[in-house]
């Protein structure tokens, strides 16, 4: 294959994953309203752990934080 299109095919890559990026940079993990509700009032911190299907053995793990009513990950 040429370079020329060894170079286009480079600056598509670039350009699809500064896509997804820009589409999710403020979106980060969020803790599900059915859990948030039931959280003690004093409650800090939380793991959360999110997997594709209840039998999945890989996941994500979150420690998120209460920052006044707001949780974030940290």
């Amino acid at each position: 294959m040429k370079a020329k299109h060894w170079l286009i095919i480079v600056l598509l890559a670039f350009i699809a994953g500064g896509m997804v990026w820009w589409t999710t940079r403020d979106q980060g993990p969020r803790i599900p309203a059915l859990f948030v509700s039931s959280l003690p009032a004093d409650c800090q911190q939380v793991l959360l752990v999110l997997s594709p299907e209840a039998e999945s053995v890989q996941a994500q793990l979150w420690l998120m934080e209460c920052n006044g009513s707001r949780w974030q990950a940290v």
